[in-house]
């Protein structure tokens, strides 16, 4: 038995977790009374320092060892700012940049997009990127990107009904179809 009458099982959220043993000088498992160690922190988040802001919502990190870094362009999730040529767009970059810039962030990479940037879920000094840029009316929740983030909805209505950022405007454009008119202004003759 592991030390306070334990069973040498390991148990979170009221469930065995595994068991914890050590090995005996003669190579065979005993239990122990090791503590295991639960983190919050997914496996697959990654801590590195963001470099530069693009817009309001991409960024490029730096990340792994200081012996060799690897730069990282992060889009990130469930979210759409104004392009920086948009009315809000720079504001979006700079509030962007006030959360982020040269500090330390959490990266927990999504997928890919089109572009080869990682889609990630951002965290800087703790504070949740995407739900702040929407939070601020920096940021319009990207719906069809966004099932994984139902906590973005509830701050994207309060934000525009109290007049936050992008929502001061009285018919504010969202940004997909500010590229959509960009792309097809530019594809005539």
């Amino acid at each position: 038995m592991g030390r306070g009458g334990g069973s040498g099982f390991a148990r979170v959220n009221g469930r065995h977790a595994g068991r914890i043993v050590a090995r005996s000088t003669q190579g065979r498992p005993r239990p122990c009374g090791c503590f295991l160690i639960v983190s919050r922190v997914p496996a697959s988040v990654l801590f590195c320092l963001v470099i530069a802001i693009a817009d309001g919502d991409t960024l490029t990190a730096r990340c792994g060892p200081p012996s060799a870094p690897r730069k990282m362009h992060v889009r990130i999730a469930a979210i759409d700012a104004p392009e920086r040529r948009q009315a809000y767009g720079e504001r979006a970059r700079q509030h962007l940049v006030s959360l982020c810039y040269r500090q330390r962030a959490a990266i927990q990479p999504l997928n890919k997009d089109a572009y080869g940037r990682t889609v990630a879920h951002v965290r800087c000094r703790s504070t949740d990127v995407n739900a702040a840029q929407v939070r601020a009316g920096m940021a319009w929740v990207y719906t069809p990107y966004a099932k994984d983030f139902p906590q973005l909805a509830p701050l994207q209505r309060q934000a525009r009904a109290q007049g936050r950022g992008l929502w001061s405007q009285r018919r504010p454009m969202p940004p997909w179809e500010y590229r959509h008119r960009y792309a097809t202004a530019r594809s005539k003759p």
